[in-house]
Order: structure tokens, then C-alpha cells, then sequence
């Protein structure tokens, strides 16, 4: 992979640049009221970034007498990484750009193995999608990677599902950045997920997200405040918990196993989708069975997080996870919550590749995450 670079910024930028990827375009007299500094400090902090690359000036706007408001934006072309997913048998790519638009995606076969052979893997096939987008190497953040597992002890160690046994007690950070010559994030599927599906959302501003995530297992992220709350031990919307795995559970992978034992013949969950009008009665069966198991984590999320809305994210296809955010729609949620606000449930809208848009994102994330909100991978440092 080309070359990298680490982009210097003092919490001031970063807190502008996160209000811009929130919501964009933002002029500078609104900046100045929402992050409380004055606006002499708001046109040296645009001045410095747009000298960086990072942010443009709109079209000129009208805006009553006097000079003309104009508003901020992010560049596209200021910054872009590239983020993988791993799921049983196959792997998400994705690059993004640094105004949350994906530039390009591609799902490739994967056998389980080493992290040293996704490594290879992932440089293989990053160096064919990226050849022909014309990005500029010094403009790259690094990648993310998102992982099956909890955190043990820190975030880059997991302890995987069993398919990457051979992944766990690493610091995977470090054990990839260098195979792949440059910075790498981890972080858990449910967590990208949820990454993903706040910034590819119309309703973002301030708002909180919960994001449960169906793949290999059951998991959670939660939004709040416009970033990722991780917990103390980063491993808050362990949702699977719930579900003991000696139990049938509301899983992408468990409505394989379903159709298995039902006789349906061998179903990769990478083309479940070419098998869904063939079994449509056993898929009905178990949307319903997995709509009233998540009931569960639904009602706990609104009791302890009390969310502004709630995604049902994950590696099934579009018309499983549909019908299921539907079924989770039509409880009677008010005979448990009273006169409660209920938020609205929705399917996820990025076709079963959250997980790895989030992983992308998650470079960009970090480099303009507040101080206090940053976490750097333990991998090489970075270089101009």
C-alpha cells in the first residue's frame, strides 16, 4: 500500500470538522454559536483547515445586507481510507472518502485464516480497487478493520469467534498495521455498524442511535452525543449475552443453520439471497421467531439508552432484515413503556455492508475525534 499520512489537529478543528460531517454546509456565524467561540477564532480555524485541504468554501449565498454568508463544507478529496469486514466466508471492502461517501465496494471469497493472510488479502485486492480512483496517497488515514469478538483488556485485542481462533490474543493493530505498512483501527462489527449506519443517516444532528447487528452473532452499538460510546472495558451493546449460544438466536448465521436443519441443503450465508423465494416459509417462520427474541434487547436499549431511533443492521439481505424491522414496529410497545416516547425501528439501508463501511470510516472517525474521545491504534506511526 502507498504511503500515509497523519493529519495534526488541535481539538478546535477537529470539533469543527466533526459539526461539518455531522451536518453540512455550515456557515461560520453558525459554527461560532455551536461550538461557543468567537468568531474571529472561528475564520483562523476555517482559514487553517481550508489551507490543509480539508474544507471548501460553498458557493456564495445570499443572506439579507452586508456580506454574503459562506458556508463550510468538507473537501472529498480532503482525506479517504479503507476499511474491511470480516464474515464467515467472505470479506467487505470498502473506501471511503472524507465526506462519508463510499467510493468503492467489492465483496471477495475468503477461507478462513490468519490475520498475516488477510493481511495479504486485503493489500491484494485494495491495490486492484483503488488503481483506477486516482487518490492521492498522502491524503490516506489508514484502515479499519471490524472483527467478530469482544475487547480483552484493550481494544485491538479480541477475542474472536471461533472461525478466527487463530486471530485472538494479538494486539491486532500492531500485528496488522505492520503487514500492512500503515495505521489500523479494530473494532467490533456491531460497533462499525453503527458507525455506518449514523453517518450515513438523514436524521444525524446531535441525535443518539442504537444499531443492533445480526451476523455471526447478535451485538449492539450505541450513539450518543455523535460518537461511538464504547463503555469502560469497550465492550458496551454486548448484546449477545442475551442469547445463550446453546440456544437458538436471533443471528444472521442462526437462520442458516435453520434452513439447514430443515433439509434446505448446504446455504452459504454469502448467497442467501438467491434462496430466499425458494424457502420463503421456514424464513417467515424464523422472522418471527427472531422478531420476538430481539423484543428483549429492544425494550432493555429504550430502558437504559433511551435512543432517538433504533437500526436493525447486519449480513442479511434486505428482505429479511425488512420484514423483521416491521415486526419489531408492530409491538405493542406502549403496553411496556406507557406514554414513553417510543423511537421508530428501521431496517438498515446499506445492503448488508455496514460492517465495513464503518470499518472505513473509523480511520477518519478517530482523526477527528476530540481528545478525550480519541483512542490511536497501537500500530506503526504514522509518516508525511
Amino acid at each position: 500500500m502507498p504511503g500515509f499520512t497523519e493529519i495534526q489537529l488541535a481539538d478546535d478543528h477537529k470539533r469543527l470538522l466533526q459539526l461539518l460531517r455531522i451536518d453540512m454546509p455550515r456557515s461560520r456565524i453558525e459554527l461560532s454559536r455551536l461550538l461557543d467561540i468567537n468568531n474571529g477564532t472561528i475564520t483562523r480555524l476555517s482559514r487553517e483547515l481550508i489551507s490543509l485541504g480539508l474544507v471548501s468554501e460553498a458557493a456564495t449565498q445570499a443572506s439579507g445586507r452586508g456580506r454574503p454568508s459562506i458556508p463550510l463544507s468538507l473537501r472529498p478529496d480532503g482525506a479517504y481510507a479503507i476499511g474491511a469486514a470480516t464474515h464467515p466466508g467472505w470479506v467487505d471492502i470498502c473506501v471511503v472518502n472524507f465526506a462519508n461517501q463510499p467510493l468503492a465496494q467489492k465483496s471477495c471469497p475468503w477461507k478462513e485464516g490468519s490475520p498475516h493472510q488477510f493481511a495479504k488479502l486485503l493489500a491484494n485486492e485494495v491495490a486492484a480497487i483503488t488503481a483506477n480512483l486516482r487518490l492521492r496517497h498522502a491524503r490516506f488515514l489508514g484502515f479499519g478493520v471490524s472483527v467478530p469478538g469482544f475487547s480483552v483488556g484493550i481494544p485491538s485485542r479480541r477475542h474472536t469467534v471461533q472461525r478466527l481462533h487463530s486471530w485472538r490474543a494479538h494486539d491486532l493493530s500492531a500485528l496488522l498495521g505492520d503487514a500492512l505498512d500503515g495505521p489500523v483501527w479494530i473494532e467490533n462489527d456491531a460497533n462499525c455498524a453503527a458507525i455506518a449506519e449514523f453517518y450515513q443517516s438523514e436524521t444525524r444532528k446531535g441525535a443518539s442511535m442504537l444499531v443492533i447487528f445480526l451476523g455471526h452473532g447478535v451485538g449492539g452499538g450505541c450513539i450518543s452525543s455523535d460518537q461511538l460510546f464504547l463503555g469502560e472495558y469497550a465492550n458496551a451493546g454486548e448484546i449477545g449475552v442475551l442469547y445463550p449460544l446453546d440456544q437458538p438466536r436471533p443471528s444472521a448465521v442462526d437462520l442458516v443453520h435453520t434452513l439447514q436443519a430443515k433439509g434446505c441443503g448446504p446455504i452459504a450465508l454469502f448467497n442467501l439471497e438467491k434462496h430466499l423465494d425458494q424457502h420463503k416459509k421456514i424464513i417467515a417462520a424464523w422472522i418471527e421467531r427472531a422478531a420476538k427474541q430481539l423484543e428483549l434487547a429492544v425494550l432493555s436499549g429504550i430502558a437504559w439508552f433511551d435512543p432517538a431511533s433504533i437500526v436493525i443492521s447486519g449480513t442479511l439481505p434486505d428482505r429479511v432484515l425488512i420484514p423483521l424491522a416491521t415486526k419489531l414496529n408492530e409491538v405493542s410497545w406502549k403496553t411496556r413503556l406507557g406514554t414513553r416516547t417510543i423511537p421508530p425501528i428501521r431496517a438498515s439501508r446499506l445492503q448488508g455492508r455496514a460492517a465495513a463501511v464503518g470499518a472505513a470510516f473509523l480511520p477518519i472517525h478517530h482523526t477527528i475525534a476530540p481528545q478525550n474521545g480519541e483512542r490511536r491504534p497501537s500500530s506503526v506511526t504514522a509518516q508525511n
